[in-house]
């Protein structure tokens, strides 16, 4: 039985910082996978520009809010496939070889959530909401330059609006990725049967 903490959160909310301030901190090796992870091993050609994105993954609807441009990634049948099956079983197994896994993902719906959690139920699972005043995750998002401009925008309030049992809340609208990760390794149990 591994352990796994699971930070579930906004597009720019801070998940890989986290995420990282953890491996750093930590006394014991956490592996570090995310949607990112597998967003990086996909074929640019079938990806939202690439020349064969008709039959890609997944793609991009444009919309507007009061608060300006929202991108929502509509996924593909390609993409139903990978990322509703495939990732789950990837983390499984490295939860299943004795790995502790960090999880940085972005789930708006209990039916995602719960069919990820089946597949890692024989594993102690740690669930922290990461979270962000929306103004600041714009302002991140923008000053990345490696982000779609208008994902946060769109998932901060289908995330919002999503409950679930979390073990814990993570805001990082001031609180640091090093104070963040302390907070949840202080929290998370020592070893895998609690």
């Amino acid at each position: 039985m591994s352990r796994i903490i699971f930070l579930n959160g906004c597009s720019s909310a801070g998940k890989t910082s986290i995420s990282k301030a953890i491996q750093e901190l930590s006394d014991t090796p956490w592996l570090h996978i995310g949607i990112d992870t597998f967003i990086g091993m996909l074929p640019s050609k079938f990806l939202e520009f690439g020349d064969r994105a008709s039959e890609g993954y997944y793609s991009f609807i444009h919309s507007e809010n009061e608060r300006g441009t929202c991108i929502q990634v509509k996924t593909e049948p390609r993409g139903e496939v990978f990322f509703q099956e495939h990732v789950h079983k990837v983390v499984q197994l490295l939860a299943d070889l004795g790995h502790d896994i960090i999880v940085d993902e972005v789930i708006f719906d209990k039916v995602s959530m719960d069919q990820y959690f089946q597949k890692l139920s024989n594993h102690r699972i740690f669930l922290v909401q990461v979270m962000c005043d929306i103004n600041v995750l714009i302002e991140r998002e923008r000053l990345r330059g490696d982000r779609t401009v208008g994902l946060a925008n769109d998932q901060f309030d289908r995330l919002k609006s999503f409950t679930y049992n979390y073990d814990l809340i993570a805001d990082t609208t001031k609180v640091s990725a090093i104070d963040n990760a302390c907070l949840i390794l202080s929290n998370v149990p020592l070893h895998p049967l609690g």
